[in-house]
Parts: C-alpha cells; sequence; structure tokens
C-alpha cells in the first residue's frame, strides 16, 4: 500500500489525525477545494486509517492487517461510499442506502465510513435524507463528504460537518511531483495549464494528448471568430470530445484574452510559447466588449452543463454566436 501523500496534502492530513489521536474527531467532516486537488484521496486515507488496526503515528495504514487486505480488495464491511452518476446529481435512494448500511454494519471493529464523493452534486431530497443521519450518527460512524462547491449545500448540512479545504499546491510544488509521477517529466508544465493546474487532474490527463492538442484547439477558436472555420463542424468535434474540459479551457483563454487587452499578460507562461501566441491572436480577433461577451456565453453554457441538454445543439448555438460578435474581425486576420 502506498502511503506517501503528495507534499500540499500533508499539512490537512496531519490536523486529521491529531484530531483522531486526540479523541476529537468529528463525526461529519466536510473536505472541500478545487478538483484534482487530493480531496478524494485525502478521504480514503482517512477511511483507511481509522480502519486499520495498526497505523502508524503519521496515521499511515499498515497495509498488511486484516482490515488493510480487506480494503485493498474494495470488500471491507464497514466502508461505504456513493457518488452520482457522470452527469447526474446524487438522489435520494444512494443517501437512504448508505444511511441504511452505516446502521446495519458493524460486523468488524468499532468504526464504520462513509464516504459521500460529490456531495454538492446532491438533490434537496438526498441532503435532507442525510441530515438524519448527520443529526442522529449512529455510535462508530464517521461521515466524509468530498465537495468542490460546498455552497450547492444546504446550511442545514454545512453547519454539521467540520471543513477541512485543501488548497492546490504553487505551481512548482506541482509541477515537481507531476515530474516525477510520468513517464516524461517535460510535459508537467502543459498538462498542468491543461488541467488548470490541479495535479491528480493533471496526471489523468497525461495518458491522452490533451496537452498537446490544447493549441491546435486554441487556434480553431481563433479561426472560428476570424470566420475562417464553420461553428457547425466546430460544434461536431467539441460534441466528440469532452465538452466540460473543452468549455472549461475557452473561458479560461477568454478570461487571458481580457487580461491581455488590457495590457497584462495570460497566464500561459514561457514553457508554453505556442501558447501563448494563440492567446495573443484571440485577443486580436474580438473588441473587448466581444471578449466579454463571448466570456458571458460561455460562463452561462458551463453553468447549465451538467442538465440534460442536446449538447451538439448547445455547442452549435455557441460558436455561431461566437462567431458573430465582431462583424469587423474578419478583416484582421
Amino acid at each position: 500500500m502506498n502511503t506517501e501523500l503528495p507534499p500540499w496534502l500533508v499539512e490537512p492530513w496531519q490536523a486529521l489525525w491529531a484530531s483522531e489521536r486526540a479523541d476529537r474527531l468529528h463525526h461529519a467532516l466536510m473536505i472541500t477545494g478545487a478538483a484534482g486537488t487530493g480531496r478524494r484521496l485525502l478521504a480514503e486515507r482517512l477511511a483507511a486509517a481509522l480502519l486499520c488496526t495498526r497505523p502508524d503515528a503519521q496515521g499511515a495504514p499498515c497495509g498488511h492487517c486484516a482490515e488493510c487486505h480487506l480494503l485493498a480488495a474494495g470488500s471491507h464491511p464497514n466502508r461505504f461510499s456513493v457518488q452520482p452518476e457522470e452527469g447526474r446529481a446524487l438522489g435520494i435512494d444512494a443517501i437512504r442506502d448508505l444511511g441504511d448500511a452505516l446502521l446495519l454494519s458493524g460486523s468488524r471493529g468499532r468504526r464504520r465510513i462513509g464516504i459521500v464523493h460529490a456531495a454538492d452534486s446532491m438533490t434537496i431530497a438526498a441532503a435532507n435524507a442525510l441530515l438524519k443521519t448527520l443529526e442522529e450518527p449512529p455510535a462508530g460512524v464517521v461521515l466524509i463528504l468530498v465537495a468542490e462547491r460546498p455552497g450547492r449545500l444546504p446550511a442545514t448540512v454545512r453547519s454539521r460537518c467540520h471543513r477541512l479545504g485543501v488548497r492546490a499546491p504553487s505551481a512548482a510544488i506541482a509541477r515537481a511531483w507531476l515530474g516525477a509521477q510520468i513517464a516524461e517529466p517535460q510535459r508537467a508544465p502543459a498538462l498542468l495549464d491543461a488541467a488548470g493546474g490541479a495535479p491528480f487532474a493533471a496526471l489523468a490527463l497525461a495518458d491522452g494528448d490533451a496537452d498537446r492538442s490544447r493549441p491546435r484547439v486554441l487556434a480553431d477558436v481563433v479561426d472560428l471568430i476570424r470566420g475562417r472555420a464553420s461553428p457547425l463542424r466546430l460544434a461536431q468535434t467539441w460534441f466528440e470530445g469532452d465538452g466540460a474540459l473543452l468549455l472549461r479551457w475557452l473561458h479560461g483563454w477568454l478570461i487571458d484574452a481580457l487580461r491581455i487587452q488590457a495590457g497584462g499578460a495570460g497566464a500561459a507562461s514561457a514553457d508554453l510559447p505556442e501558447l501563448a501566441r494563440g492567446l495573443r491572436a484571440l485577443a486580436d480577433s474580438l473588441s473587448l466588449q466581444g471578449l466579454f461577451e463571448a466570456a458571458d456565453a460561455v460562463s452561462t453554457v458551463r453553468a447549465e452543463w451538467d442538465a440534460p441538454l442536446a449538447k451538439r445543439l448547445v455547442f452549435e448555438a455557441l460558436f455561431t454566436r461566437l462567431s458573430a460578435l465582431a462583424p469587423a474581425t474578419n478583416a484582421r486576420t
């Protein structure tokens, strides 16, 4: 069992384990932070440490006891987790099943652990069902909620949880850590840029070519705005890709272009010259007002992306709007 934590998770872990050793660990925890920063790892590490019979002084699970073997096999009877299907909310049935499992389990040891991943995606009914367990927790139960946007949860749920925030590491720490995890360390800057600086999200992208494709994707956007690419054709291309990721890239690029027009610098560093040139081209392709309108349009689509929408039609409408934002743009080629 790999018990080493990334450096930026050491401090929040030490706070958790100090509470456990002092017998002050809250029965309900909420681990918050941006996606890809290690919230899930921290939750799973805590579950493993609480169930292990011989954790070390720093809280690292031993990896050898019967409890650790059951966890490694994914069959520990006292560890439960729920998470929504992709693009769906976490519903009441899953939360009720979790509550029942925590109430009826307990065949081994004294601790029972329930992890709610993407807790901020719960429906109101699901949150109300969870509230009952939070208010009247069975003995020995520890609930761990993992949330990116805790403000989406009802105040009644938030107020009953002890909150622990996970902050993204500095660029230098993230690059050093990611470079040690991948076969081509030189890709670390571009992968982190593609993942918005989130190390675990960047690691997940390492098996693909997202980092290498970003300049091309940005060039396609510039061509669209300059009237050299079809909105319908680009919509089909994006529909076939990771729409949420592409929208995040586009929104970030538009914000960078606004900074450039205001006399600042975009986020692309000297390590990513091709991307920096693309951002400059994007900034030159729209007026300041056009960039604001484009960023607002993309932000609206992102906010509604998890809803059951016809994604290709959404892209078509968005790209048609972007291509029409600056009639004078086509002359700026």
